[in-house]
């Protein structure tokens, strides 16, 4: 019982940023992208949900998988959109972001993940993952944000 606890109490000071709020600044002004963005930190919050709970690791594989799924069809329907609206030319660097993110995340998700599958995911394995796929995501939406703006002329 007083592991229990503990384990919670931890969860709750390492990953103070979870759930994850989708608050109107961060939000794109393209419908389309916002109800992706809106669904993909829906997932990430699952992924935290799940863990708490202690899904076992096996399983946070095929969360992790289905995630980076969601993600990479995101990333290319986004890319349709703004190369609709924008031209793909002004596009190209990012989508190589786009292409860059998808590989840092394969790769930590590959390390902590897939090398520990048939055994519980550390505490901190799985902090660092989360805050990692946290950050990241945060990241996207600021540059969509920035890209979006700066195509439309806006500061």
């Amino acid at each position: 019982m007083i592991s229990e606890f503990l384990f919670r109490l931890k969860l709750k000071l390492f990953l103070r940023n979870f759930p994850i709020i989708l608050t109107d600044d961060l939000k794109t002004n393209i419908s389309s992208i916002d109800i992706q963005h809106k669904k993909l930190i829906n997932q990430l919050n699952n992924i935290y949900y799940k863990y708490i709970n202690k899904t076992n690791g096996v399983f946070m594989i095929d969360v992790f998988q289905i995630y980076i799924g969601t993600l990479e069809a995101h990333f290319n329907s986004e890319e349709a959109e703004l190369s609709k609206l924008f031209g793909s030319l002004k596009i190209i660097g990012h989508k190589k972001y786009h292409d860059n993110l998808v590989d840092n995340i394969l790769t930590k998700i590959n390390y902590k993940v897939l090398k520990n599958y048939e055994h519980s995911i550390s505490f901190f394995g799985m902090r660092n993952i989360l805050e990692f796929l946290r950050r990241e995501f945060m990241i996207h939406i600021k540059s969509d944000i920035k890209l979006i703006n700066k195509l439309n002329g806006e500061n």
